[in-house]
């Protein structure tokens, strides 16, 4: 009994030593995995910090245009004056006024009936061209605001 027991123990310590290997062998194929996991989670985490940034640098920047320039923009768009109807003035000033509704959907969705103003009784077809041109970069961008007026 004795040797057999004692066979039995070097049966089993090579079959350890045979699975110890191919245990290890496991361990570091899942240690490998998970830093693979891990890297891909940080990597994901990078981008959505870098999307935030991008986004807020974005929100800014929109901010600062349409304070900057918003208001001065729509007065020019509903100018009734002679001097102000005029295409050069007319034309870059509904073009601008498109080009901020761009940047933001709240600007956008005040300004879209001031817009749809633009394209339906405008004297120069240059500048309701130039509108409903534009409006095609409104709808991509903002496409619900726009869905009520289609």
């Amino acid at each position: 009994g004795g040797g057999g027991g004692g066979g039995d123990d070097d049966d089993g310590s090579g079959s350890d030593n045979d699975g110890g290997g191919a245990a290890a062998k496991r361990r570091r194929k899942e240690l490998a995995e998970a830093e693979d996991e891990l890297g891909e989670v940080a990597a994901a985490k990078q981008d959505d910090e870098h999307e935030v940034v991008r986004e807020r640098a974005e929100d800014e920047l929109a901010h600062a245009m349409l304070g900057a320039y918003g208001a001065f923009v729509v007065r020019l768009c509903r100018a009734k004056h002679a001097s102000l109807t005029q295409r050069t003035v007319r034309a870059p000033a509904v073009l601008t006024l498109c080009k901020l509704m761009c940047l933001s959907g709240e600007f956008c969705g005040q300004h879209l009936s001031l817009l749809y103003s633009v394209v339906a009784n405008d004297a120069d077809h240059v500048v309701r061209l130039n509108a409903v041109i534009a409006l095609g970069d409104l709808i991509a961008r903002h496409p619900n605001l726009l869905d009520q007026w289609t």
